[in-house]
């Protein structure tokens, strides 16, 4: 199973060369991705900004993130007259680059120089990412309590009540997202602490509007709504009581309140989180040096020398592997170990040893060292 996210990536330039006489460069940014045989292909284009040396580009551009593969990107930056016509525009600069290595700088923000094809810099590009839906996990921590809500039970009982958390949607309609339990003849309770999907709620959005109904159950009868209201996240937080309005139709003066004792969000990290704020991978491989391999004389060994300087099943496999993982890695080092095999100069196999020889440093220099 591949697993994916998607990433928006926001481009701005700094100092840009003016490819029009007597006036500045309008420039545009085409984003590729370019594939094992070198092909490229477009994902994306920015608006077309006129007269300008430092575009703040406000279309982002989608791209599929898989963690596993080496995905490599350029941004060409060109100087148009006719949007509709790209290619025939100026050639400003390009840069080439993976996707990894954005998402894995400070903050997942990559600057870098521009260059043209003749080698010369041609100004700055700025290249911001950001996980699309990475808030989707979020769960919004919520502790209410009622205070002096309506009795709706008469002289003889005191209101039940419970509280529903309701999603508004872009049609119009609602769907109840979560329920409290019910709190028996009490006009200020105190419902049990509960968590809540912000995705289903509110589409993740702090300040998105969500519907949060006040209920008095009844056992012989429907329910009674003691009031209403629209709020969000934000509100919630920064006001922490909030006033009921009264049903449609209905005539009770003050419905009371809702007050929260507690709300945050509980976040759970994604990959991308982990990446982009600074988590680094430390790579180091270990390669089988038993006699389950065979002999490296014989071709059917994973040990074998290709004749031609193809690669054996091991060196694919530390390529394909080491090559992503890299990426994440700062300083690029890469510590290997063999096992299983005998050391020159000693006369018993040995579990664990550096294939520099150097027990103290025992890394190579990125995956082709």
């Amino acid at each position: 199973m591949t697993l994916s996210t998607k990433i928006l990536l926001t481009i701005t330039c700094q100092n840009l060369v003016s490819k029009d006489w007597m006036s500045k460069s309008d420039p545009i940014c085409v984003v590729y991705e370019r594939a094992a045989d070198g092909a490229k292909q477009e994902v994306g284009r920015t608006e077309w900004i006129k007269d300008c040396k430092d575009p703040v580009f406000q279309t982002r551009i989608d791209v599929d993130y898989f963690f596993e593969k080496k995905q490599r990107l350029v941004f060409d930056v060109r100087d148009v007259d006719d949007p509709k016509k790209v290619l025939d525009g100026d050639e400003i600069g390009s840069i080439e680059c993976t996707l990894s290595k954005i998402i894995g700088s400070v903050k997942g923000k990559l600057t870098d120089k521009l260059k043209h094809s003749n080698g010369k810099e041609t100004g700055s590009i700025t290249i911001m990412s950001e996980e699309q839906g990475g808030r989707d996990k979020d769960v919004m921590y919520v502790e209410m309590r009622g205070v002096k809500l309506a009795n709706k039970d008469g002289f003889m009982g005191k209101s039940d009540p419970y509280v529903k958390l309701i999603k508004l949607r872009k049609d119009g309609q609602m769907t109840d997202v979560h329920r409290t339990e019910t709190i028996d003849n009490d006009l200020n309770p105190k419902w049990k602490p509960f968590t809540v999907s912000m995705k289903d709620l509110c589409n993740g959005k702090q300040d998105e509007k969500f519907k949060l109904e006040c209920w008095d159950e009844d056992t012989f009868s429907k329910d009674d709504m003691i009031g209403w209201i629209e709020t969000t996240f934000n509100e919630l937080a920064e006001k922490k009581t909030v006033g009921l309005n009264d049903r449609p139709g209905g005539n009770t003066k003050e419905p009371g309140s809702i007050a929260v004792d507690r709300i945050h969000i509980i976040r759970y990290p994604t990959l991308y989180d982990y990446i982009s704020n600074g988590c680094e991978l430390t790579v180091s491989v270990a390669i089988d040096f038993t006699m389950s391999n065979g002999d490296p004389a014989d071709p059917n060994s994973l040990h074998y020398i290709q004749p031609d300087g193809s690669l054996n099943q091991y060196e694919q496999a530390m390529i394909g592997v080491g090559e992503i993982l890299v990426e994440y890695d700062q300083d690029k080092k890469i510590a290997v170990y063999g096992f299983g095999g005998v050391v020159a100069g000693h006369s018993e196999a040995s579990h664990c040893f550096p294939l520099n020889g150097n027990i103290n440093k025992p890394e190579a220099d990125d995956v082709a060292g």
